[in-house]
């Protein structure tokens, strides 16, 4: 399935509240994570798609599971229990 323009500028706007909520310039984010601040600008905006290993260096910085960047999901750290038989 094909990502469309407003996926991106939500996955955009999902970053740009992680990077503002860690009180981080671009720059400082860009550099953490070896991007340019130029294409940090540009996925903030919704204008460059984001590879697979960004997105993974991206969480990993943020302190968060990929799929908070891309869905907004945070991860359950609750388990369900099994019974045993």
């Amino acid at each position: 399935m094909p990502i469309d323009a407003a996926d991106l500028q939500k996955l955009g706007e999902r970053l740009r509240a992680l990077r503002h909520a860690a009180g981080e310039t671009q720059e400082q984010t860009a550099n953490s994570v070896g991007l340019t601040r130029t294409y940090l600008t540009e996925i903030e905006a919704g204008r460059k798609n984001i590879t697979l290993s960004t997105l993974y260096a991206l969480a990993s910085h943020f302190k968060i599971e990929p799929a908070e960047i891309l869905r907004g999901e945070k991860r359950s750290t609750s388990r369900r229990s099994r019974k045993s038989c």
